[in-house]
């Protein structure tokens, strides 16, 4: 093969790649990613905003923020890309509190933060959507009732959900009747000092058949204690629907990334490799004619 045919068939080559990348990149639908739903909860009573802020490892994210209240607050989930993030939580103190969350293609997960006594504490928290049997519902239970260093929790119509727990526990999901319960919370004096006084709470919570629900214990600003439901799903596994508490922004990721396509970087470097191989190409055609005159003359 002389020149001129290398260079014309390492131009075609070049070119040809081009395209081929441009329709890798024009069919995200058949390597689509599902995404992932995320939501912020306050669990602490009588607390202030919070914001979670969500950054990625390769890039992209969300702002999650749930306002001041005196009840727990969730905020509404919000989809995110699968990946490795990492998770600031700031509630209105000079301290924050970090967590890093690998998230699962079409997976649910909670941002659970307890503000107390100047501290922030965070947790994540996996919502599995598994739709309960007809007539049932499924419960978990978190505890975030400081005034309760441990606490002991029951259904009425169910099981022991915790047994002497400390703050901030959280259980897995428990199958329970549908129905309304009877619930009673008993806590324990554990390593206080000094020892609290034994309380003792009862209280009735709506468990709907099909659904997914978050059960709180919190603090009242009495002193006691109270009993809280979130919902986490109703239904076949349905999020809750809800507004998002806050868009993207700056750290939000671009289609082309969530498609997993190409940069532009890569696009722009590629069409540069096939204009200079079309720049060979004519060249060495150029030089060969030129060569060719002066035999032609001579002949």
């Amino acid at each position: 093969m002389d020149r001129r045919a290398a260079a014309a068939t390492a131009a075609a080559f070049l070119l040809s790649a081009i395209p081929a990348v441009n329709r890798a990149d024009s069919q995200p639908a058949h390597a689509a990613v599902t995404d992932a739903a995320v939501r912020v909860v306050r669990f602490t009573a009588e607390g202030p905003a919070v914001t979670a802020q969500v950054a990625g490892y390769a890039g992209g994210g969300l702002t999650m923020s749930v306002p001041p209240g005196s009840a727990p607050t969730a905020g509404g989930y919000a989809p995110l890309a699968p990946g490795l993030y990492v998770v600031t939580v700031h509630a209105a103190l000079p301290v924050s509190e970090l967590l890093t969350m690998r998230v699962q293609p079409g997976a649910a997960y909670t941002v659970g933060v307890f503000v107390h006594a100047g501290t922030v504490q965070a947790l994540l928290m996996h919502d599995d959507l598994a739709t309960p049997p007809p007539g049932f519902g499924r419960v978990r239970l978190v505890l975030a009732a400081a005034m309760a260093p441990r606490a002991t929790v029951t259904l009425a119509s169910g099981p022991v959900l915790a047994n002497a727990a400390p703050f901030a526990t959280l259980t897995g999901y428990r199958t329970v009747r549908a129905g309304s319960s009877r619930v009673t919370v008993t806590t324990a004096a554990g390593r206080a000092a000094p020892p609290r006084p034994i309380q003792r709470t009862v209280g009735d919570v709506a468990i709907p058949s099909g659904s997914l629900t978050t059960l709180v214990v919190a603090d009242t600003s009495s002193g006691g204690l109270a009993l809280r439901a979130i919902t986490d799903a109703v239904g076949a596994g349905r999020r809750p629907a809800g507004p998002v508490p806050a868009g993207g922004g700056g750290m939000a990721a671009s289609p082309a990334d969530r498609q997993g396509g190409p940069s532009a970087a890569v696009m722009g470097v590629l069409e540069l490799l096939g204009l200079f191989a079309l720049w060979a190409a004519l060249h060495a055609l150029v030089a060969a004619r030129r060569r060719s005159v002066p035999k032609r003359e001579s002949a």
